[in-house]
């Protein structure tokens, strides 16, 4: 019977030799697509980690992951898992494996949109930061109040008064780029909407 070549991956994780890309020198997990490297570090990591920072704005539908970016893992500080090429290992104390923290989207755990968003922001080029969080609120996943309460965790994050300011922005009802205040000048923002809804 045919089989088909596999490769390793990650310590005890194999995947057919068919799925992975040409791409010399690259960590063999970020020869695989996105969602097969998402998988693949979810089993390397045996349940003790949870998808996060820009790997999770993937798995919420905002910001899809590029072709051989690094798959991010939070794991409890307690936990042995460590960061090795292509995979970013972030531990964090307190971090329990389930709710509130983790959740579970498309059977994958990933951590809570709110905090996702806000261990993303410094992570983006500027341009691209704003996106993914107006697009949260706009989709009802997630309220700016809840934005806020997380960002508040987390008081030396970098660009925080810029985040800070586009959370009072999208509080007071705006809900387009165009309508928010273009943080990079001192041009007055237009008039913002009151909008009225319930996030899922």
């Amino acid at each position: 019977m045919w089989l088909p070549k596999v490769g390793v991956v990650l310590p005890e994780v194999f995947a057919a030799a068919y799925l992975l890309d040409s791409r010399p020198g690259t960590p063999a997990v970020s020869r695989l697509g996105p969602a097969l490297g998402h998988r693949a570090a979810l089993a390397w990591a045996d349940g003790c980690g949870a998808l996060s920072h820009l790997s999770a704005l993937d798995l919420w539908g905002l910001r899809p992951s590029a072709p051989g970016e690094p798959v991010h893992l939070s794991t409890p500080a307690s936990a042995s898992l460590r960061t090795r090429p292509g995979l970013v290992v972030h531990r964090r104390c307190g971090l329990s494996m389930g709710p509130p923290h983790v959740v579970v989207r498309r059977d994958l755990p990933v951590m809570r949109i709110e905090r996702a968003l806000v261990d993303s922001w410094p992570m983006l080029p500027p341009a691209e930061r704003r996106a993914p969080v107006i697009r949260a609120v706009n989709n009802w996943l997630t309220t700016p109040q809840r934005l806020t309460a997380a960002l508040d965790t987390v008081p030396k994050l970098v660009g925080r008064a810029v985040l800070r300011t586009l959370l009072t922005k999208l509080a007071d009802g705006c809900r387009s780029p165009l309508e928010i205040w273009d943080m990079s000048t001192s041009s007055p923002a237009p008039a913002c909407r009151r909008s009225a809804g319930r996030c899922r």
